[in-house]
């Protein structure tokens, strides 16, 4: 049993000082990495004496050997993720341990129902239409668009040009030219948004071929688009956190689509790019603000010094 476990089923045997110093730990797990005994017994209106019995009482030796071994579970608490079975829901007494757990959980789970959910024939064929196109349109509203932003950002760095389009009339604008060699990426979580489902009619009768990513193959948008890839959302086992589950499985998928694309020519893009950052960019960050204030300043004087002259 952690030692987590141990204070939440812990209730004989405490006084009151040790109850409130066990309650102060639960809700602010965090503060053992910053606090002495004594700075812990002055938070609970103890004492360092109190610490240090409580710490005897749940099985340590005292304060360090309490916090030597909470922390180490702290560090572990993502690799214990597994321990939570059925629905993951957030209570009232959340702390920052029972939260990692948490989060961890849920990103854990909807990358496993992801791959599971994937069919190898379509990944192929996705993966050949991101390999031809030159141009990657991404679609999205609200918290879809921010994974857009993410996809987008990954992609150059795989050489490939990704553009997003968020705003509507940019939306029906771009989707009505045809454009030979793009290929659209539509991402909503619900695959009922009406609008994305008459871009990806549009677009397709345009002939450009349309990737939706959605929770179910079994939504307008997935039958209005060429290729439909699942991100789970899994409403029914994670209550609050489906909305970060749609984000993780997401990216997973993206993440694929990235790494899909020639290695050998992304390693040379990104040598070119790391070179050319090295001499013409990032100095220009290195310069400290003083020295761009004088430099001003002394030509500033040269100027006037040579029109007085």
């Amino acid at each position: 049993m952690t030692l987590m476990e141990t204070m939440q089923t812990m209730d004989g045997g405490l006084t009151e000082r040790e109850k409130d110093i066990r309650r102060y730990l639960l809700d602010h797990p965090e503060k053992v990495e910053l606090f002495s005994a004594r700075e812990l017994g002055a938070a609970t209106f103890t004492s360092a004496a109190s610490v240090t019995r409580f710490c005897q009482k749940i099985g340590c030796k005292g304060y360090p050997d309490f916090k030597l071994r909470f922390l180490a579970e702290l560090r572990q608490a993502s690799s214990q993720a597994h321990a939570i079975e059925g629905e993951v829901l957030m209570t009232p007494r959340e702390n920052a341990v029972s939260l990692l757990r948490k989060i961890t959980e849920v990103q854990h789970r909807s990358v496993e129902q992801t791959r599971a959910e994937l069919d190898l024939n379509q990944l192929i064929r996705v993966y050949q239409q991101l390999l031809d196109a030159q141009h990657l349109d991404f679609y999205a509203y609200d918290s879809s668009a921010c994974i857009a932003e993410y996809a987008c950002n990954q992609f150059y760095f795989a050489g490939k040009r990704a553009q997003i389009y968020r705003d509507t009339n940019m939306q029906g604008l771009n989707a009505s030219i045809p454009a030979t060699g793009h290929v659209a990426i539509l991402l909503s979580h619900t695959g009922r948004n009406a609008r994305l489902v008459a871009l990806a009619k549009l677009l397709r009768r345009n002939g450009t071929p349309v990737i939706a990513i959605t929770c179910s193959r079994q939504c307008p948008l997935a039958d209005a688009a060429s290729e439909a890839l699942v991100a789970v959302t899994l409403r029914d086992q994670i209550n609050e956190f489906w909305v970060q589950s749609f984000a993780s499985s997401a990216k997973y998928l993206l993440a694929s689509m990235v790494f899909s694309q020639d290695y050998a020519h992304n390693m040379e893009h990104n040598a070119r790019y790391e070179a050319f950052g090295r001499d013409n960019l990032w100095p220009l960050m290195e310069e400290k603000p003083y020295k761009k204030i004088k430099r001003f300043l002394v030509e500033s004087d040269c100027n006037i010094l040579h029109k007085i002259m």
